[in-house]
């Protein structure tokens, strides 16, 4: 589906930039036309309402030429955050839970089951998983090689793997955090909280992991 999105948004772009550029000309004429009719305005020993009338329209139409302008350029701006957030929006995890509720760890209670949801239709990169805290006190995602686990580039789909469990403090509860780069080259995290932010960084620089990262865990189908 992507792809076909970014096809019609590229049409719609260069449709709109052309209509931008119509504009631009429009107003850069309406200007000229402004300033020979004020000159010839006030040169004018006795203008009559007619002169007054003629110089109110002139101005009234190069307002409405601005304010289309500027309507133009928040379409522009608000297509090009759609675009930037498309993939992202489509990445999430959570934490895995038994039938009891209960988180799903291995025996020896060190790692708990995620799964990485990647619902858009090209795969993500450098994704690293860790945990934060959604209901109660504590941080919306922890950072440092003990508590993430590095994960590499995830295709799309639905996959299971291991987070290292930081325990849950009383009256708290955990859920997982992603932090990846999408197919364009932006970073995002999205914490604990479900919340997509936008990172200046790598996620392993972001999320503070010794590097070269050895917290390498694999992904299996979630079916498997």
């Amino acid at each position: 589906m992507l792809p076909d999105f970014y096809g019609c948004l590229d049409a719609a772009r260069i449709l709109r930039d052309m209509c931008i550029c119509c504009i631009g000309q429009k107003i850069e004429e309406t200007v000229k036309d402004v300033w020979v009719f004020l000159k010839t305005f006030l040169s004018t020993e006795h203008p009559g309402l007619n002169n007054v009338a003629n110089f109110l329209t002139v101005i009234i139409s190069a307002a409405s030429i601005i304010i289309a302008f500027a309507s133009y350029n928040y379409t522009k701006d608000h297509d090009q955050q759609i675009a930037k957030f498309a993939q992202a929006n489509e990445i999430s995890s959570w934490v895995m839970h038994d039938a009891k509720g209960n988180i799903q760890k291995t025996e020896d209670m060190s790692l708990m089951k995620v799964s990485i949801d990647n619902g858009s239709d090209q795969p993500i990169y450098d994704v690293v998983l860790t945990s934060g805290t959604y209901q109660g006190a504590g941080s919306d995602y922890l950072s440092g090689t003990d508590f993430t686990a590095c994960i590499g580039t995830v295709p799309p789909g639905k996959f299971a793997t291991y987070v290292p469990y930081p325990g849950e403090g009383m009256h708290a509860r955990i859920e997982s955090a992603i932090a990846f780069r999408d197919n364009k080259g932006n970073n995002w995290i999205r914490d604990a909280k479900g919340i997509l932010s936008e990172i200046k960084t790598n996620p392993c620089e972001y999320l503070k992991l010794d590097l070269p990262p050895e917290n390498w865990q694999s992904l299996k189908s979630a079916g498997a």
